[in-house]
């Protein structure tokens, strides 16, 4: 079974957060907050509830990259599959946005741009360059 965890951007200081996530009504006004939380390794172990930036906001995927780094929705990855055809080739696509998408998480891929399961490659890497909040010059071109 897949870990369930969220990342988002804190409204406090615009570093990643990571942990469980949940929509908190606020009383006072009439928009929710939105809140990553967490525990804090420090003494007294701590449960931080951090507001986030919503558009931010993305699941982890289950999976890692070939460098062993989660990969979370809003992630650019630079996908490579191995040719078992030709030796030694491999054919890059990209970089191709991770998304969530009937009940699974992929990318919307090849020239046809239907959305593939990332369990749908065979013979793939895939390697984590960025995401579409800090890196969007990654999917230019």
């Amino acid at each position: 079974m897949r870990e369930i965890k969220f990342r988002g951007k804190s409204l406090d200081n615009n570093e990643w957060v990571y942990g469980g996530y949940y929509n908190m009504p606020d009383c006072r006004k009439d928009n929710p907050r939105h809140i990553i939380v967490y525990q804090n390794n420090g003494p007294g172990q701590l449960t931080i509830h951090e507001p986030i930036d919503i558009n931010t906001l993305g699941q982890y995927t289950g999976l890692k990259d070939i460098n062993g780094k989660e990969i979370y929705e809003g992630d650019i990855l630079q996908i490579n599959i191995k040719d078992k055809t030709i030796k030694n080739k491999i054919i890059s696509a990209g970089n191709e946005v991770v998304e969530y998408k009937n009940c699974k998480f992929g990318v919307v891929w090849g020239w046809h741009r239907d959305f593939i399961g990332l369990d749908g490659f065979y013979n793939a890497n895939f390697e984590v360059v960025g995401n579409i909040y800090e890196n969007p010059v990654l999917l230019e071109g």
